[in-house]
């Protein structure tokens, strides 16, 4: 459920990452390397932020999953039984 709320959010993530994107690029006076289309600029822009967007989205999920039930599963795991050699040794468990 997390993982797929941050898979819908990347299009607001990414909306939000065009514009600081765009002006990173518009401020290098042109200096991208395919001349100065702007169509081609523009399509540039748009699939990085939309990678970045849904990468940044599941890094961060991932992040809260792991923080929040990480411990969880830890806490789950069974106990492991004593070897015969541990328990004729007369070693706590």
């Amino acid at each position: 459920m997390i993982r797929n709320f941050a898979l819908t959010f990347g299009k607001v993530t990414n909306t939000l990452l065009q514009a600081p994107v765009y002006f990173l690029v518009a401020a290098q006076d042109g200096a991208v390397g395919r001349g100065d289309d702007a169509t081609l600029i523009t399509h540039d822009i748009a699939g990085t932020t939309s990678w970045l967007a849904f990468v940044l989205n599941l890094l961060i999920a991932e992040w809260y999953i792991q923080r929040r039930y990480g411990s969880l599963r830890a806490s789950r795991t069974r106990p492991v039984a004593p070897t015969a050699e541990a328990a004729a040794a007369g070693e706590p468990r």
